[in-house]
C-alpha cells in the first residue's frame, strides 16, 4: 500500500468519546491512542469507537497539558500509524482526517505554512514545536493526525477562529508526540 493510500485506510483512526468531549485520535501503537488533552479533559476512562463501529474501553494512561496531548491505552488492538522522522519542508500538502462537527472519518487537505514555537496553554509559560497549517481543521477534528505521505507530521489541535484569520490552524508537531510517548512508555512496567 502506498503512503497516500495508507492516508485514506480509515482503520487506523477511531474516534474518542471523554465527558469532556469528542475528538479525533490514532494509534500510536498496538495498543495506544493519540489525542489531544482538551479531548479527554480530566476524564480517567475514555470511550474509543474504530471505523466498522466498535466500542472499546480507553484508560488515560497519561497527559501533557503544555502540547495539548493525551496518552490512552486501549483495550481493542489496532495498527500503528507512522511518526515522520524526518523534517517537515514550508509548502508540502498535507492530509487530515477527523471528525468536524459529527462528520465522522473526514479527510482535508492542505499545506505546512510555517514552523514555530506557540503557546497552547494559557496556565503555562512553556511553548512547544507546532505546525501551522491551512488545512482544515475544526471541532471534531482535535487530536486527530495531520499527515505527510501517509507518515504523521503532527496532532491537530486548534484553528485560530477569528473571523479574518481563515486557514490559520495549529498541530502538535511529531517531535513533541514522540517525546510525550517515548516519555510515559519508558515509565510503563513491561
Amino acid at each position: 500500500m502506498n503512503k497516500v493510500a495508507a492516508a485514506r485506510d480509515l482503520f487506523l483512526y477511531v474516534i474518542v468519546k471523554s465527558y469532556d468531549g469528542r475528538g479525533a485520535g490514532f494509534y500510536i501503537s498496538e495498543k495506544h491512542v493519540v489525542t489531544n488533552q482538551h479531548v479527554v479533559g480530566n476524564s480517567t476512562f475514555v470511550e474509543v469507537q474504530d471505523y466498522l463501529g466498535n466500542v472499546f474501553s480507553g484508560k488515560i494512561l497519561a497527559i501533557n497539558r503544555d502540547a495539548d496531548l493525551a496518552l490512552i491505552s486501549v483495550s481493542q488492538e489496532g495498527r500503528p500509524l507512522i511518526l515522520a522522522r524526518h523534517g517537515v519542508k514550508l509548502g508540502v500538502s498535507t492530509q487530515a482526517i477527523g471528525h468536524p462537527n459529527g462528520l465522522d472519518y473526514t479527510l482535508t487537505s492542505g499545506v505546512v505554512s510555517a514552523i514555530r514555537q506557540i503557546n497552547l496553554n494559557s496556565n503555562s509559560h512553556r511553548t512547544v514545536k507546532v505546525i501551522q497549517t491551512d488545512t482544515p481543521i475544526s471541532p471534531g477534528s482535535s487530536g486527530g493526525p495531520l499527515l505527510v505521505k501517509g507518515e504523521v507530521v503532527g496532532v491537530n489541535t486548534a484553528k485560530n477562529s477569528g473571523q479574518l484569520l481563515e486557514g490559520l490552524g495549529f498541530a502538535v508537531h511529531a517531535d513533541e508526540v514522540q517525546d510525550f510517548v517515548s516519555q510515559v512508555l519508558e515509565r510503563m512496567p513491561d
